[in-house]
C-alpha cells in the first residue's frame, strides 16, 4: 500500500471508482440480475448513503453522488447488454452511453 501514500486525491477517487463492479468488467463474473440485486437491496445493499440531507445541500457532493450512481447503473446496464437480456429492471430501461458522453464533456 506504499503506492497509495504517493497518489493524489483525484487518483485515489478514480481508483475506487474503477473497483466498482470490477469483477464483472474483468471476468463477466456476475449476471446483470446479481449485480442489480446486490446494489438495490434496501437492507444489505452496497450503496448506503448516510447524511443524504447534507449531500442535497452541497452541490459538489450531490454531483459526486450522482456520478457514482451513474457509474454503478451503467455497469449493471452493460452487464444486461452483454447478456443480451430482453428484460431489465425498470430503473435501467433508460440507461445508455449518454452519462459517459456527458461526463467526458467536463
Amino acid at each position: 500500500m506504499e503506492w497509495y501514500k504517493n497518489v493524489n486525491t483525484d487518483a485515489k477517487v478514480a481508483y475506487l471508482l474503477t473497483l466498482t463492479c470490477w469483477e464483472w468488467v474483468e471476468e463477466k463474473k456476475h449476471s446483470g440480475d446479481e449485480l442489480y440485486e446486490r446494489f438495490n437491496d434496501e437492507d444489505d445493499g452496497l450503496i448506503l448513503i448516510e447524511g443524504y440531507d447534507e449531500i442535497k445541500e452541497n452541490p459538489q457532493a450531490k454531483f459526486v453522488l450522482f456520478c457514482i450512481m451513474d457509474a454503478v447503473c451503467y455497469a449493471i446496464w452493460q452487464a444486461y447488454q452483454y447478456e443480451k437480456a430482453d428484460d431489465v429492471p425498470q430503473i435501467l430501461e433508460m440507461e445508455s452511453d449518454q452519462p459517459l458522453i456527458s461526463l467526458m464533456r467536463f
